[in-house]
């Protein structure tokens, strides 16, 4: 039904979390327009050429992306075999040439980014910490709430939200052989569910690693409201089309006000320092910090990233003594500024290495 996918496509184009997604979370926008490239494909009848594309970008998009179409690969028992080995040849493909390109621009075959988490962010992985880790996937921190904020936290709207994200996996899971898309459903249901788990079990979670689910997740939602809506009579259809409209306008635009929030708020303050460091700056000076982002480039100084993200110098560092010890480095680079955040002052740094007295009072000799 051509109508109906225009109208899905409108909605999910309309969600809070795409808003959120046009401006933040680096390369996860890439993953998710390739995301939605290969889920609109699986709903034709055979594999397609750009079918195969989005499978061979996602990887290097983002190395850990290969699981979106390793799971239609493993899920899609519905598809010819060629296709299936197709679509598993051209992820292999995709991150086998981004295994190669990162070899041959940095001697590595994970990207230096990858490596520097690997090196720096230890979560733990004891059965507590993974429970713990998945009750805020899906409880206080939920990946499927529209947007977060401290003024919503304990008003049940996690809760709420994976009510009706599984509800709407399952009326949609119910209605396959009505809308004979089998196979996709079980791949979408995939993707929101089994990817957080992954990172769950195994990884160090960011927020934007899970956008990806979140926007499927949105989509689910959105066609099973479609499907409920196109099943009332013409008055109530009438009413739900403008409740629909209205709930999307109110979470749209909170989303927007949120949105426009933090960037003022990060302009302000960390623009603030970043603007400040500039004018006491001379030319030639360094700087080492853990958020390189704004700070760094409203200073315009050469800067260390103390976490390895885009400084690969300090992972020696961080390897030889241990996680989140930058002394070291700051010692053998001596950068002329260095920002840090309140734990700082309480003796630890942003990954938990605890300071020595040694190093406090190096510090304190080195740095006014």
């Amino acid at each position: 039904d051509r109508r109906r996918a225009e109208r899905l496509w409108v909605l999910l184009a309309l969600l809070p979390i795409t808003l959120q997604l046009s401006y933040s979370g680096m390369e996860t926008a890439v993953v998710v327009f390739l995301l939605g490239l290969l889920a609109r494909c699986m709903a034709s009848d055979g594999g397609s050429k750009t079918e195969r594309l989005s499978a061979f970008l996602l990887p290097l998009a983002r190395p850990d992306a290969v699981v979106f179409p390793a799971l239609a690969v493993l899920l899609a028992s519905g598809w010819p075999i060629r296709r299936r080995v197709a679509l598993a040849a051209t992820a292999v493909a995709g991150v086998t040439l981004g295994a190669a390109g990162n070899r041959l621009y940095s001697g590595f075959w994970l990207p230096s980014t990858a490596l520097a988490k690997l090196a720096a962010y230890q979560p733990d992985r004891s059965v507590g910490g993974i429970v713990d880790r998945l009750t805020a996937v899906l409880g206080r921190e939920s990946f499927l709430v529209p947007f977060h904020s401290r003024f919503l936290t304990g008003t049940g709207l996690s809760e709420l939200a994976l009510a009706v994200a599984v509800t709407a996996t399952l009326t949609l899971m119910w209605r396959v052989a009505e809308l004979r898309q089998g196979t996709s459903i079980a791949v979408l249901a995939s993707w929101v569910w089994f990817v957080p788990l992954f990172f769950v079990a195994g990884t160090n979670l960011f927020p934007w690693y899970l956008w990806p689910s979140s926007w499927v997740a949105g989509g689910i939602i959105a066609a099973a409201v479609l499907l409920g809506l196109d099943a009332l009579p013409g008055r109530w259809r009438v009413l739900g089309w403008g409740a629909l409209a209205t709930a999307m306008t109110v979470l749209l635009l909170a989303r927007f006000v949120l949105s426009v929030n933090w960037g003022a708020q990060s302009y302000r303050y960390l623009g603030g320092i970043g603007r400040y460091i500039e004018s006491v700056a001379n030319p030639g000076d360094t700087l080492l910090l853990e958020p390189a982002g704004a700070i760094p480039f409203f200073s315009g100084l050469a800067t260390f990233d103390e976490v390895g993200l885009t400084s690969p110098r300090i992972l020696p560092y961080l390897a030889r003594d241990s996680v989140g010890n930058w002394l070291g480095f700051a010692r053998d680079f001596r950068p002329t500024f260095t920002v840090q955040r309140d734990h700082f002052i309480a003796g630890s740094t942003a990954l938990g290495y605890t300071l020595t007295q040694e190093d406090k009072a190096w510090f304190e000799d080195t740095y006014e």
